[in-house]
């Protein structure tokens, strides 16, 4: 089990989970953390806090990173069909094709978005456009 670092998790984005600490937090810090993306916490609604309109689990609680998901993410520069997903190593932001300081990921983008909007990426189906 992993727990929010000290500046909290951004809840649907990326995550680099350190297994010797057991801490997640949305950036990297070293090259054998785990990816995972992470999901939002239901029925706790002291756990998650809003800022900037994005919501965050509080720093120290427990967190759930999934590996392999099909799951909504937002995406800033629009997104389409069988691309691949990248995760931005400042903020665990998805991005759709490959970016400078980005992590490859193993989700494919499913569905189309417009810039600032949602897309289905999953790590079992792989759209082709």
């Amino acid at each position: 089990m992993f727990k929010a670092g000290d500046d909290g998790l951004a809840v649907a984005r990326f995550a680099w989970a350190n297994r010797d600490t057991g801490l997640a937090n949305n950036t990297r810090s070293s090259p054998g953390e785990m990816l995972g993306f992470v999901i939002p916490v239901y029925n706790a609604i002291y756990a998650v806090r809003i800022a900037r309109g994005q919501r965050f689990i509080r720093p120290g609680l427990a967190v759930t990173l999934m590996r392999s998901a099909d799951v909504w993410a937002r995406f800033a520069w629009g997104a389409s069909a069988g691309q691949p997903v990248y995760a931005s190593l400042v903020d665990g932001a998805a991005i759709s094709g490959e970016a400078d300081g980005a992590e490859l990921t193993p989700w494919f983008v499913v569905t189309d978005c417009q810039p600032g909007d949602l897309a289905i990426i999953s790590t079992t189906c792989k759209v082709t456009s």
